[in-house]
């Protein structure tokens, strides 16, 4: 792993380090634990500092080597040495101490009868050769395991500071002999040195997210980072190091705190060397600290460990004067890297292990609180106490669901169920439960597996397999994405539920969800009749919500206007009962969504803000993930794009199904819109593009219309006509037409660049058709896009103009500016084509440009650049002073350059001339500092979405 140019979270330190060392004498020490980036800071600075640098480091060697740090600046010095002739003979004296430089020193010097003369002849000597090199900056790191005659001559050039020398000098805190003397002493400043500390602290997460992809190249999901900075406690060096023991981000996690993070060679050994230099005591307190895992109090590591509170507390404090330990800041004691307590654990043996476990399970039976009743059934399990281990687990996964932590609770189910020595009638009980929970929590594999397992068992009653194979269905097509798999299995649980009509109910009104490709909206509807006849004979309140929910949703993405009373009922008819509030919760969510694609935001805002806070309130973790996602959608309309590719890319690990293709969705309509088309085409396949079936209806039709303007941008006509097709005939089986508002205008437009204006005519009447009746302000001005398209491929301009502008007016009242700004440049190019030249023409296009280029959609904004100059319109007045930055144009160049662009590539996407690309690029790499086309990649351009 190449991590040579991985600088992150450090900018402002750096620059702290630059101004202490810009005038002589000074002295800067940089502080950090182990493996924190000390060295990478320093250098970094040794890149962009002036002047001669010396470096040496202090070799963990003891007893530690005579002017070992000297020795190695002196040695560095060789290539600054002035002849031998004009050096002080002084430096004689230091031919014995560097035999690979003796000649280019003068003449040896005879040794003087005392000793102390000697070394104070020798101190002066180097003191000397240093005075002589001119401007020169010394850098001693590790401190910590500094020789008492290297010690010396720092204090002296401290003390009688050379007027032309600066000191850099790197310690790490937790292993000074004496705490808080780096140099082991009090040192004596002169007046005229000054003085500054630097302390390189852990990363934090969103530091720890851009040091991921600079080193793997790709964006981690969020809970990825989450995991990786905590476990490794933000330390620059163990991330680094863990990362390169996964093959990739996502693929650590088992549901077991640490998951497949291991602790890395250089963390354990350093770990366990520290811990074998403690007394017996401080091992007990050290193993008992590995054993419970977290942050905890004096008290109970002594009783732990098994010594009264006098003798814990001496050791406690060898231990922290180790370094292996820290404090936290509420007075608790434990590892500072939780990798580091895994490393310590690991090594310890088993009987000793268990020993520990069992003295804490008894020292926190009293908590009762989810986290303490989890940590007992831990230690319970790991001491070997199975019934205890079970009794504590349900009592933590209860109290968890309670506090609306479902996905705790489903981790703490799962860990049981994993066990197959858990008898039957257990496991039955608490897979009920976890079918319960996973409906409303978040994506598992592992919950997927163990309730095809239990639906496997022939002896399961045909009532508890049926509502099993509801929650296996649900789970796979709300979390998993497997749309057709988990609507089967709904599906054959409506046959086993026969004698459980208020599930039968639930389950006929899941098969009603209308996104789902496999079926028809007469069959959606007919499986929504027949739950509402189900719900209406049973006394759950819960099904009959969710029964209500669907019919709001299925109504609302029709456009139908009864869907707003329906819709209304969701709010009044709440009550307080906690399932039906998540159904309530699920409703809203859902119904942001629909008015999204109706082109209705302030509903979609105001449905999600409800939705959100509900969901906060009862647990329903599906329903806030999915909320967030929706929120990506309505940015994207909206043209609330800064900020958004990153917030997108979030949702496209492993959060869930619906999350993960609306994420790709986004993703690729924000790189469509830059013209980064290999990422487009990526993100739109990953849509559902490539794959209908593991994706929704109004998403892939979004999708495919994003991908065919990429298709025909890239001259590849013939395949955006098929997938135009394709994509078509999918809303059409599905018969729902509002889906088509993001796909049709698009479709009508290829068409007619095809010169299939007879197919594009019959596209935009089935579109109208298919909305009578219906109310969507995003299809309505959909459709006059679509006519506009249609009628300037017929070359019928004048009559376009009044539907491009119809369209422009219809989209910005939602408002979509993306699409108001593409009706605009329709206009405009239609006035052209009647009018030539025409200057209000012109300045429509212009300030379609204008919009696109605000939002970012750089390829956009560049045809319409490109059109302008070939109008021979050229900006006027000076262009914005930018300083030393980068220009939005060379922004823009230099991230297609990073992702490893041709100029010729570059060209085309912009709309500009191969030359133009090569002078673009060649001032962003001078700008940046940077040497070739390569270390782009690891800079950040702060990009507009």
């Amino acid at each position: 792993m190449q991590t040579d140019r991985v600088f992150v979270g450090r900018n402002e330190t750096l620059q702290r380090f630059l101004h202490a060392v810009a005038q002589p004498p000074a002295v800067l020490f940089v502080a950090g634990e182990a493996g924190s980036g000390k060295t990478r800071l320093i250098n970094e600075w040794r890149r962009q500092a002036a002047g001669t640098v010396l470096a040496a480091a202090c070799p963990p060697i003891r007893p530690p080597l005579p002017l070992a740090a000297a020795t190695g600046l002196l040695l560095s010095a060789e290539p600054h040495l002035a002849p031998a002739s004009t050096l002080n003979p002084l430096l004689g004296v230091l031919r014995p101490l560097l035999p690979e430089l003796a000649d280019r020193m003068p003449p040896g010097l005879p040794g003087l009868a005392d000793p102390a003369e000697d070394r104070h002849r020798m101190l002066r000597a180097i003191g000397a050769l240093l005075g002589s090199l001119g401007r020169v900056t010394l850098v001693v790191e590790d401190l910590q395991w500094i020789d008492p005659d290297s010690r010396d001559l720092l204090s002296l050039l401290l003390s009688a500071p050379l007027p032309e020398v600066c000191l850099v000098l790197s310690y790490r805190p937790e292993e000074l002999a004496v705490p808080g003397l780096p140099l082991g002493v009090a040192a004596a400043y002169a007046p005229q040195m000054r003085s500054a500390t630097v302390r390189v602290h852990p990363l934090q997460a969103d530091d720890v997210r851009r040091l991921v992809r600079q080193v793997r190249r790709q964006d981690p999901p969020a809970d990825f980072t989450a995991r990786l900075t905590a476990v490794t406690g933000g330390v620059p060096r163990v991330i680094e190091d863990v990362l390169e023991q996964l093959r990739a981000p996502g693929e650590e996690s088992d549901g077991n705190g640490f998951g497949r993070f291991a602790p890395p060679a250089r963390l354990r050994e350093l770990t366990n060397a520290r811990v074998a230099a403690l007394s017996t005591a401080g091992r007990r307190i050290a193993e008992a600290a590995a054993v419970l895992d977290e942050p905890v109090a004096e008290e109970l590591l002594a009783e732990v460990s098994g010594m009264d509170a006098g003798e814990g507390r001496d050791a406690l404090v060898e231990v922290l004067a180790g370094a292996v330990l820290a404090e936290a800041e509420d007075g608790r004691y434990g590892y500072r890297i939780p990798l580091a307590a895994r490393a310590v654990y690991e090594v310890m043996p088993g009987p000793w292990r268990r020993e520990l476990h069992s003295r804490a399970a008894i020292a926190l039976a009293h908590g009762n609180a989810a986290p303490q009743l989890a940590r007992l059934a831990h230690h319970h399990r790991r001491s070997g106490q199975h019934k205890a281990w079970m009794r504590h687990a349900e009592a933590a996964a209860e109290r968890y669901i309670a506090d609306g932590d479902n996905e705790s609770a489903i981790a703490t189910l799962e860990e049981v169920l994993a066990d197959q020595t858990v008898p039957r009638n257990v496991r039955t009980r608490l897979t009920i439960r976890l079918a319960q929970t996973a409906e409303v929590g978040r994506r598992s594999d592992q919950t997927v597996a163990l309730l095809r397992r239990i639906i496997a068992d022939d002896r399961l009653p045909v009532a508890a397999r049926g509502e099993l194979r509801l929650k296996l269905g649900l789970v796979l097509m709300n979390q998993a994405g497997e749309y057709v798999e988990g609507a089967a299995e709904v599906e054959q649980a409506v046959d086993e539920l026969h004698e459980r009509p208020a599930l039968a109910a639930r389950a006929m009104a899941v098969l009603s969800w209308p996104v789902l490709h496999f079926s028809s909206f007469s069959r959606d509807l007919g499986w929504l009749e027949r739950a509402e006849e189900a719900a209406a004979v049973c006394d759950d309140d819960a099904i009959k919500m969710a029964v209500l929910a669907n019919r709001a949703t299925l109504l609302m993405n029709c456009g139908d206007p009864a869907a707003w009373t329906v819709a209304q009922r969701l709010t009044t008819e709440g009550g307080s009962n906690l399932a039906v509030r998540q159904q309530v919760a699920r409703g809203l969510q859902n119904l942001a969504d629909a008015t999204i694609l109706l082109g209705r935001h302030r509903a979609a805002e105001d449905f999600l803000r409800q939705a959100t806070e509900l969901a906060d309130q009862v647990g329903a973790s599906v329903t806030s993930t999915t909320a967030r996602c929706t929120m990506l959608r309505l940015d994207w309309a909206m043209g609330r794009w800064p900020g958004l590719a990153d917030r997108a890319a979030e949702f496209t690990g492993p959060d869930g199904p619906t999350t993960t293709v609306e994420g790709h969705l986004v993703t690729g309509q924000l790189a469509m819109a830059r013209g980064d088309w290999d990422t487009a085409e990526s993100s739109l396949a990953a849509a559902g593009v490539a794959a209908p079936h593991t994706s929704t209806v109004p998403v892939v039709a979004a999708a495919s219309g994003s991908h065919i303007r990429v298709l025909a941008a890239r001259g590849q006509l013939d395949e955006a006509v098929a997938e135009t097709r394709r994509a078509v005939a999918r809303v059409r089986a599905k018969a729902i037409w509002n889906w088509a508002a993001e796909l049709a205008p698009y479709a009508v437009h290829v068409l007619g660049q095809a010169r299939l204006t007879g197919e594009a005519r019959d596209l935009a009447e089935e579109f109208a058709e298919g909305m009578r009746g219906l109310e969507s302000p995003l299809a309505e001005a959909s459709l006059e896009l679509c006519r506009g398209h249609l009628l300037a491929a017929e070359d019928r301009h004048a009559e376009a103009v009044a539907h491009f502008a119809g369209a422009a007016k219809g989209f910005a009242a939602q408002p979509r500016p993306y699409e108001a700004a593409q009706a605009e440049e329709g206009r405009a190019r239609s006035e052209l084509a009647l009018r030539p030249g025409d200057a209000d023409a012109l300045a429509t296009l212009a300030a379609a440009g204008t919009a696109f280029a605000a939002l970012g959609a750089g390829w956009d904004a560049a045809r319409c650049q490109h059109t302008l100059r070939e109008h021979g319109v050229v900006a006027r007045g000076g262009r914005p002073g930018y300083g030393g930055g980068l220009t939005p144009r060379e922004r823009e160049v230099a991230r297609l350059a990073a992702q490893g662009r041709t100029n010729r590539e570059i060209a085309q996407m912009l709309f500009l001339s191969p030359r133009t690309v090569e002078q673009h690029v060649a001032r962003s790499l001078h700008k940046l500092g940077v040497h070739s086309r390569a270390e782009l990649a690891g800079v950040e351009l702060d990009l507009p979405g």
